[in-house]
């Protein structure tokens, strides 16, 4: 708190100032004095003016004598402050000193924008002006304004800004979409629990020592309802000093349930709310709010130069282009992104038929000013925007090009496109399809003004409203192309559709539904459908067409889950039918005989279809690639393969009952992966298994009344893997050895049996054997001779391992227990020391011209490595000390701890990225970690730069190189800490000698 005080020269006659000013010092504020016209002297030593208004009051007060004592002390106080002299600058610059002084005092520093964002600084002033950090009262302040004017960019940059001076920070993002397809609870549940995730964000090596320590109280809560999510969130938050960000705010009740009191929050708390609707805001209470505020002139040039031209200023002879479109824009920062991308590389003809074709459109409506770039779109690219905007925003964008694929659409070139003409964005981490709110609400704008008042002839349906609408009257029209109806629930009560509904839709290509109850069910399909997406449909029996006609255009059906479907339909309806999935069709008992003879069928996906017990005889479909009959319980009988069945190259029964296999799997030449995992009652393989001339991997792990692999392996030169189980005794024939490119890996399925003893001898003659994995083959006791090609050895967990050779010519990772491998002579001029030494005490690692991986039992982190704070991210220093020629590598080691036995499926995987210093990939290197480390464990990994070093030291000395891990582990396993270094040849040098 500060007072600015102004003394004129008639300041002291006034009692009233006096009396205030004294009031103010009382108060203790921050006091700067302004001598308006007198010389600070005259008013410390009260003379002149000041002289004589204190002899007048001593005339007046004569009976209160200690006032007048008390304005004099007063006076002299403040006279004493540093302030600013009116004789010392002209009017104008004295107030323009002053109020800078002020603002530095009301508005915090703020950090520097380095992401290029035109005009945020300004924006965020004016937020910190309504924010008042300082005080302690609870502040809700709202951010309004049209859609695509920045208001979410702004609340971001604050929310970054300052949130390390809060207990807790949360950024809860497109609340009206969020709400839409989770529904609030959701919502209520990430932001009640946002003090545990931040808790434990910022302790996170100690995060299994915190929970043990304080068990419940790190517990995320959980609740169902509206009503307890308000009780929680005000429970835990009340106590907190919270920053909160709620992001595109559509309906009162979002905030009645997310921020309904100021008490919900403690001391110090901030609310920020961006929303289009300013009336929510008054309607809630806020009173503290801040429209966002258009583009400046001089921002809007410098925000559609970078887009258009990749820098601050146009380029020459397109000034006067750039203010015209500047115009049209009208500070829009959406807008100018929009058409200084579509206008990018374009020359001056481009633009100047670009500004005539928007003139055309109001100025007051932003849909027509984004609709350019849609207008400027080929019609088939016109049609995949508006299918993104009405139904894939926000979907995993393979599952989005399947969809477009199998509807007729080029969707590779075609979201390319719509990417580099900023339509739609791509989350690259979460591999999703967004798109801004503007252009979506734009796209389905364009798809509603098809017929305002009856959804029946519009192109698209995807609102739950106009669809029951639609097929509950029996309006269905030929205009309709696609109906996608997404819900966060399954419909509680029966849906009452005419059972005639689709039989009007003639043009319908993409029909995707889910679980609802249809007692009246369904007759057809139209037949113009191309992709059928119904999870969970509740019919017993799919109705493709009544009568003669075709559903000649189906390409794609998934009824996923659909649990009472009993038998497939007739597919000589759909005869270019090229996917089916019936995954977790439980009550699935067989499939029409049309299936098997079926000529353009490419994926059949048949999992867990748990009463499904064979499939018609003699299949003949030629252009069947993938057949997934994984988790078939029931499935016994595998029927004959025809001849024309060459395309099938992935086959999966894993899990099923099978005994054998019919002969003729040998017409399968195609075939390239075979996984018959856990086939538990599969006893032998067919003789004309040689025939699989294509085969590359073959799982028979867990097949144990599977006694030996047939004769006659050397036929087969592609062979590449074979997945054997530790518990059973498969017999590889002699003519396995044979094979040059050949992996053998060996996994223990079934800790109740242990059968493995050793490996057969003639393993050493698989002279291209690279990985051989044996963990937890708990009675193996020793090893033959390895081949000099193994790069990958996993012996972990095998307990009774003898002392062992190993010999490799290209060692890469080896995990072992220490003292069960003996490393020879000559292998000891390419691994240090320690690691000779069975790595006793881990206390360097680093091997030239090559990558070594090496996992052993461990608990800290050796003091050669420089620890790290962060566990997946380092900005590592090149050295000015380590010229190019003298660094080798770089080290790293992770400690790992176990927190519990991981299920079978599980895998634990450490992929590490070394990025140069101009952000070029330049290592890729992705690292297995054996399953069940029962102890804390270390893994250390050594990446030589030997291919890289020009890469590297682009930059030139002293530049930096990045590091990036990412684990795939279950929850079971954690890296807990991380250490890492770059080896340099004297590193080398210092465990050798100068030998090296």
């Amino acid at each position: 708190m500060f007072a600015l005080i102004i003394l004129s020269s008639n300041y002291a006659s006034s009692t009233w100032c006096l009396d205030e000013l004294q009031k103010i010092l009382e108060c203790k504020k921050e006091v700067f004095p302004i001598f308006l016209g007198v010389d600070p002297s005259d008013v410390r030593h009260q003379r002149g003016s000041f002289a004589k208004a204190f002899r007048d009051h001593e005339e007046k007060f004569r009976e209160e004598k200690k006032k007048v004592e008390t304005w004099r002390h007063t006076l002299r106080e403040v006279a004493s402050y540093s302030g600013w002299d009116s004789k010392d600058k002209h009017e104008a610059a004295l107030i323009e000193t002053i109020v800078g002084h002020i603002q530095k005092k009301v508005i915090p520093g703020l950090p520097c924008c380095t992401d290029n964002l035109v005009g945020i600084d300004s924006r965020m002033k004016e937020m910190y002006s309504l924010m008042g950090i300082r005080l302690k009262d609870v502040r809700l302040i709202g951010i309004w304004g049209r859609g695509g004017i920045g208001k979410t960019t702004i609340a971001r940059k604050v929310y970054e800004a300052i949130k390390g001076d809060f207990d807790v920070s949360c950024f809860l993002e497109n609340i009206r979409e969020v709400s839409k397809t989770n529904g609030l609870v959701h919502i209520q549940k990430e932001l009640s629990n946002r003090d545990v995730s931040c808790f434990l964000e910022k302790r996170k090596t100690l995060v299994p020592i915190v929970e043990d320590f304080l068990g419940d109280h790190l517990r995320i809560v959980d609740f169902d309802n509206l009503h307890d999510g308000k009780m929680i969130i005000a429970n835990s938050l009340s106590n907190k000093k919270v920053l909160v960000v709620l992001d595109d705010v559509s309906e009162l009740s979002q905030l009645e349930n997310l921020a309904g009191k100021q008490e919900w929050f403690g001391p110090g708390s901030r609310v920020i709310i961006t929303t289009r609707d300013k009336h929510l805001l008054k309607t809630h209470g806020v009173h503290l709010t801040c429209k966002a505020r258009a583009l400046a002139q001089n921002e809007a040039l410098q925000l559609i130069c970078l887009k258009a031209f990749k820098r601050d200023q146009p380029k020459k002879g397109y000034l006067n282009l750039c203010k015209e479109m500047i115009e049209y824009a009208r500070g829009l920062p959406l807008a100018l992104e929009v058409l200084g991308s579509h206008l990018h590389g374009r020359n001056v003809e481009v633009w100047h038929s670009a500004l005539e074709q928007i003139r055309s459109f109001p100025h007051s409506k932003i849909q027509d000013k984004l609709k350019i770039s849609y207008d400027s779109l080929q019609p088939p690219y016109q049609k995949m925007f508006l299918d993104i905007a009405c139904f894939f925003k926000g979907m995993d964008i393979d599952e989005v090009k399947n969809i477009l694929r199998n509807c007729g659409d080029y969707p590779e070139i075609g979201i390319d496109i719509l990417i580099e003409r900023c339509l739609v964005t791509l989350d690259r981490v979460k591999n999703k399809l967004g798109m801004h709110d503007l252009l979506q609400e734009m796209g389905r704008n364009i798809v509603f003004e098809e017929s305002p008042n009856d959804p029946g002839k519009r192109s698209r349906l995807w609102s739950e409203k106009d669809i029951d609408y639609v097929l509950t009257k029996n309006k269905g029209t030929d205009k309709i192309q696609g109906m996608v109806l997404n819900l966060v629930q399954p419909y509680d009560s029966e849906v009452l559709w005419n059972t005639g509904a689709f039989s009007k839709m003639g043009q319908l290509r993409l029909l995707k539904l889910c679980d609802m109850q249809l007692p009246l069910g369904l007759n057809c399909l139209p037949s113009a459908l191309q992709v059928l997406h119904w999870r969970g449909c509740p019919l017993k029996a799919l109705p493709l067409w009544h009568g003669t006609k075709l559903l000649e255009k189906l390409k794609c059906i998934d009824l996923s889950f659909s649990k009472n479907l009993k038998q497939s339909p007739d597919f000589d309806a759909a005869p270019n039918l090229e996917s089916l999935v019936l995954e977790g069709c439980t009550s699935l008992t067989e499939v029409h005989p049309s299936l098997v003879c079926h000529k353009k069928l490419a994926m059949m996906n048949l999992e867990d279809c748990k009463r499904l017990k064979t499939l018609p005889s003699n299949m003949e479909m030629s252009s069947l690639k993938y057949l997934n009959l994984s988790g078939c319980s029931e499935f016994k009988y595998l029927p004959e393969f025809g001849e024309s069945m060459e395309q099938l190259s992935l086959l999966i029964l894993k899990e099923t009952p099978i005994t054998k296999l019919p002969s003729s799997l040998g017409c399968l030449v195609g075939l390239a992966h075979l996984n018959l995992k856990n086939c538990k009652n599969l006893v032998c393989l067919p003789d004309t298994f040689h025939k699989l001339k294509s085969l590359k991997f073959l799982d028979v792990r867990g097949c144990s009344k599977l006694c030996s692999l047939p004769d006659g392996l050397e036929e087969m030169k592609c062979l590449e893997q074979i997945c054997l189980s530790a518990d059973d005794s498969v017999e590889l024939p002699s003519s396995a050895f044979n094979l040059e490119n050949l992996q053998i890996t060996f996994e223990k399925t079934d800790p109740t049996r242990n059968n493995f003893v050793t490996l057969p001898s003639c393993i050493s003659k698989l002279t291209k054997l690279e990985l051989l994995i044996l963990n937890l083959c708990k009675k193996l006791q020793r090893l033959p001779e390895l081949p000099s090609s193994m790069q990958q050895l996993d012996a972990s967990n095998c307990t009774s391992l003898e002392t062992s050779k190993f010999n490799p010519s290209k060692p890469r990772s080896l995990f072992a227990s220490p003292a069960k491998l003996h490393f020879p002579r000559e292998l000891k001029g390419h691994l240090p020391r320690e690691l000779i030494g069975l790595f006793e005490n881990m206390q360097e690692l680093c091997l030239p011209k090559t990558r070594f991986g090496m996992f052993i039992t461990g608990s800290e982190i050796p003091s050669w490595f420089v620890p790290r704070k962060s566990v997946s991210f380092a900005k590592i220093a090149v050295p000015h000390n380590c010229p190019v020629n003298e660094w080798v590598g770089f080290a790293l080691c992770f400690l790992l701890v176990s927190y519990a036995v991981p299920p079978e499926a599980c895998r634990h995987e450490v992929d590490c990225y070394l990025f140069g210093p101009n952000g070029k990939k330049i290592i890729s290197s992705r690292n297995l970690l054996p399953m069940e480390p029962c102890c804390p464990h270390l893994y250390s990994l050594y990446l030589s730069i030997d291919k890289y070093r020009d890469m590297i030291y682009e930059g030139g000395d002293g530049s930096e190189v990045e590091f990036v891990q990412k684990s795939y582990c279950c929850q079971s396993l954690g890296i807990v800490r991380c250490g890492c270094r770059l080896v340099c040849k004297q590193d080398v040098q210092d465990i050798y000698g100068n030998n090296f």
